[in-house]
Parts: structure tokens; sequence; C-alpha cells
């Protein structure tokens, strides 16, 4: 029996950490949306249609991403895929702090989107390969919600000293962690 599918390797509290990070980073825009559209509309001087329509095609193309995951996520090399995909989000999310108006941005967002949706197939795929999936998923919704309600806390800070350039360094964070994180990860 290969170590990667022992039960104690499937249980590995490691491995549960990264996935449940991967899946926290790739979700992350949702809790804080609000912000990304006050951000864009203050900030960048988008218009409130313009600020909707780009957090819209991020939500659309990370969902196709995610269905798209179906064909790939089996053959995937999880710990390589998760990174190329984090070391996307950082540079991604960074490049927006540079996104020269409406049509960059929402072309950056959408790329955004469909490293998070296939992030977020890797991160539930995992998961649900553990040996305890019910427990696991209910510690991702506890780390979820405690992250989110701390981000939500210290967000208007962000935007009081850098504006919505805090926010795509926030987001970038997130997928600093989750790549520090991203060695514990198994295979699905």
């Amino acid at each position: 029996m290969s170590q990667q599918h022992s039960p104690s390797a499937r249980d590995d509290w490691r491995g549960i950490l990264a996935s449940i990070l991967f899946a926290k980073t790739a979700v992350a825009p949702f809790a804080i949306a609000p912000f990304l559209v006050g951000g864009y509309i203050d900030h960048l001087g988008l218009s409130p249609a313009q600020a909707s329509q780009v957090l819209s095609a991020e939500i659309f193309a990370l969902a196709i991403a995610n269905a798209l995951a179906f064909f790939w996520i089996s053959r995937a090399a999880c710990r390589r895929w998760a990174q190329v995909l984090l070391v996307s989000l950082i540079a991604l999310n960074l490049s927006c702090i540079y996104a020269p108006g409406f049509e960059v941005l929402l072309l950056q967002r959408m790329l955004i989107g469909a490293a998070e949706g296939s992030l977020l197939a890797l991160g539930f795929g995992l998961l649900g390969n553990t040996a305890r999936p019910n427990r696991n998923f209910g510690l991702y919704f506890a780390v979820s919600l405690t992250i989110g309600a701390v981000n939500v806390r210290i967000l208007p800070l962000f935007l009081e000293s850098a504006g919505v350039i805090g926010l795509f360094v926030n987001l970038s964070l997130y997928a600093v962690i989750s790549l520090a994180g991203s060695c514990w990860a198994q295979r699905i």
C-alpha cells in the first residue's frame, strides 16, 4: 500500500490544512466582494455596472474552471498544479494594481477566476479524499468563516491605507500562505 493512500497519510493534518488553504484561497474574493466592488468604484473609477461586471466575470470563470476540473483532476499532480495556480494568483492579483482600465481588469479578474475555480476543485477534491471527509469539510467551513470574519474586520484598514491595492495585496497574501503549505498536498 502506498503511503499516499494509507489511512494515516489520508488523514495527515498537514495535508488537510493544505487542502483547506487551497479552498479558502479560491473563495476569498467572495468574502470580500462588497469591498472589491466598492474599491473598483471608489478607487478605480469604475461605474457600478462595470464593477459588477468585473465581479460577475470572475465568478463565472471560477464556475466554468471548477466544472472543467472534472476532466483532469483525477490525473493531476495536485501539488504541482496547486503551486502553479497559486503563483498565478499571486502574479495576477498583484498585476491588478497596475490595470490601466476596465477591459484589462476584466480580463485579469477572469483569469483569476479560472485559477480560483481550478484551485477550489483541487482543495475540495483533496478534502473529499481524506479518511474523514465530513469532519474535514466542517473544519474547512469553520476556518473559512473565522478567517472571513477577521478579514471583514481588518479590510477597512486596508482600504483606508492603500485603497483597492490593499485588497489585491490581501488576496495575494492568501495565495502566499497557501503556497507555503502546498508542500503538504497529497494526491486525489
